[in-house]
């Protein structure tokens, strides 16, 4: 019983930390910056890609709720980033 008490515990607690990281933090995609750091349009990085413009214009406005891997790697592999941080970061909530 008592190892069930510890499992129920952590998952109230990861629950709690994730719930803290929220709450805290929003992910920002840094495209719109990208795009101007190489003087790139939204219709040459779909045509790199093979994205549409519909969606790099939601990614740039960070809109888009949840970014697949695929997109993430078809971005940085255009940019021809090495770090993953270049291309996302966390955005602080200045409410806090």
């Amino acid at each position: 019983m008592e190892g069930h008490l510890v499992v129920v515990k952590y998952c109230i607690y990861r629950k709690m930390l994730k719930w803290i990281v929220m709450k805290n933090h929003e992910i920002e995609l840094k495209l719109y910056k990208l795009l101007i750091e190489n003087k790139m349009t939204y219709q040459e990085l779909a045509d790199i890609t093979g994205l549409s413009t519909l969606t790099i214009s939601t990614l740039v406005n960070n809109k888009m709720a949840r970014i697949p891997k695929i997109v993430l790697s078809k971005i940085a592999a255009a940019f021809e980033l090495e770090d993953i941080r270049d291309l996302i970061d966390f955005k602080s909530d200045e409410n806090d």
